[in-house]
């Protein structure tokens, strides 16, 4: 009898045993699989990257032109004095850097784009140079970050603290090369004060220590040249540099947020009034709608400051602050989600392209919790709309049409696929429609109505438009996080972790 137990125990465990061989053999394909299909989907991007090499470029590329003549020619304690021409350095540090790193290669290839000068450059080494530092360096972190090793679960609990730091260390890195960053501070801040510093015992201390150590070293490493070769006082030059507040509440193109729609507001009380005739004297038209970067002030409605600006996004930052004591507290991307929504609307001076800050963390967010599928294609594919008017050339503009159409195509089929139960409402399906509506008119009936004339008009129809979308998304994103069930099902049947 005993040893009949124990070739049923043997039998057992050799039956366990395969079956754990045999998942992880599938483990091992799937995540081969995936990496085949990554590899090939970044050789499709590269290789589109290449074929538009020639395309139409930006005033950026003068921008980034003339930063590398500065970093180049000028010394060090000079960069942020230069104003040789007006597009300044107005990145932080570590930016500066690479543009150094940039030009010194650039003066193997194109050393007369290293010339210091008023008038702006240009020539076709200069551009395919330009484009193809982009994609070099996509293609070195793409490669680190499917060559980089995934660290043990064991391990990972073991070194947690180890892994927090670090994360602390590459956020002040990351925004030491575009303060854009700034607009996932609040939920580092939070996310670090709830999940490493909480609670208050004997290692606070300590912990308080090793944060401050490691952002200290970090701004230390971006600003210590600069202090070193210029003094204190060229922190307050990098400061105007950074953050030049007489640009105006909003950019040319008004990015899609509230302050959009509070011009709009202020433009059509406007056009009232003057068809009505009842426009006082003291009421200046609108110049928010010249196209140039300049303070204004509203015509009708009270013009937002940028002390207004950050109060209004103090108040849109509340939803963050009131995950405090809830499970959420402990969902990174909900947070980071949250605090890129508050800056995008209410931020003073906003750039449109600011909106891909929001897109990147939601996508990790309906990743996580289905339910939020139908408000992230929604958000995605108005994003991609809202960019529409920096690519306005024939070809750019079939081009930008087409992809944004087979990715909306392409995004609604997995998410099928994924969530059979998940589709979109009604109204976002009529909002969709009308957005494209909206486009058509943009794109191909208003030059056909008014040729070169009121070219902003497609432009603020852009804006509202896609401002609606987003203040949508934003809602829905709310009203899901309080006032769903925490344990309800996903929306596609099955048992699922929610946000």
């Amino acid at each position: 009898m005993a040893t009949i137990g124990r070739e049923k125990v043997s039998k057992a465990v050799a039956e366990k045993i395969d079956r754990s061989a045999g998942h992880c053999d599938e483990l091992l394909q799937l995540k081969a699989f995936r990496k085949q299909w990554f590899w090939k989907c970044c050789a499709a991007v590269f290789t589109v990257k290449f074929l538009l090499i020639p395309c139409y470029h930006s005033t950026d590329f003068e921008v980034h032109r003339n930063w590398m003549a500065i970093t180049h020619t000028l010394p060090l304690q000079s960069w942020y004095y230069d104003s040789t021409s007006h597009w300044t350095l107005d990145y932080p540090p570590f930016f500066a850097f690479f543009e150094y790193l940039l030009s010194e290669v650039a003066s193997v290839f194109v050393p007369s784009a290293l010339v210091l000068q008023k008038n702006a450059y240009f020539s076709s080494e200069l551009l395919f140079f330009q484009r193809s530092s982009v994609i070099v360096t996509d293609f070195f972190y793409t490669s680190f970050t499917v060559r980089r090793p995934m660290p043990s679960h064991r391990f990972i609990g073991n070194c947690l603290g180890f892994f927090q730091l670090l994360g602390a260390l590459s956020y002040c890195v990351l925004l030491n090369m575009k303060h854009i960053y700034l607009y996932y501070g609040p939920a580092y801040v939070l996310f670090f004060a709830v999940n490493y510093l909480a609670p208050i015992k004997k290692q606070f201390v300590f912990r308080c220590i090793k944060l401050a150590l490691v952002i200290f070293v970090t701004f230390a490493l971006s600003l210590g040249p600069f202090v070193y070769a210029c003094g204190g006082a060229v922190l307050l030059q990098i400061w105007r540099r950074l953050f030049p507040f007489k640009r105006g509440l909003t950019h040319a193109y008004w990015a899609p947020n509230l302050w959009a729609i509070y011009n709009f507001i202020d433009w059509y009380f406007y056009q009232v009034l003057k068809l009505t005739k009842r426009l006082s004297s003291d009421i200046r038209p609108p110049m928010y709608t010249s196209g140039l970067v300049q303070e204004f002030s509203h015509s009708v409605l009270p013009s937002v400051s940028a002390f207004g600006a950050l109060i209004t996004t103090g108040v849109l930052l509340m939803p963050v602050l009131m995950l405090v004591g809830t499970r959420h507290i402990r969902n990174f991307p909900l947070l980071l989600t949250l605090s890129a929504f508050a800056f995008f609307l209410a931020g003073y001076h906003v750039h449109e392209k600011a909106v891909i800050l929001i897109t990147i963390p939601y996508t990790v967010l309906a990743a996580m919790d289905h339910r939020l599928l139908p408000s992230y294609l929604l958000l995605s594919f108005v994003a991609n709309v809202s960019l529409f008017p920096l690519f306005f050339t024939l070809f750019e503009n079939l081009l930008k049409v087409s992809i944004s159409l087979c990715y909306l195509f392409f995004s609604w089929t997995v998410m099928r696929f994924v969530c059979p139960q998940g589709a979109l409402c009604v109204l976002q399906k009529l909002y969709i429609c009308g957005l494209l509506v909206v486009q058509i008119y943009c794109l191909l009936v208003h030059q056909w109505l008014f040729g070169a004339n009121l070219k902003f008009i497609p432009l603020m129809l852009t804006s509202l438009s896609t401002a609606a979308g987003i203040c949508w998304a934003y809602l829905e994103l709310l009203w899901i996080i309080t006032f769903e069930d925490a344990h309800a099902v996903c929306i596609c049947g099955k048992k699922q972790k929610s946000v």
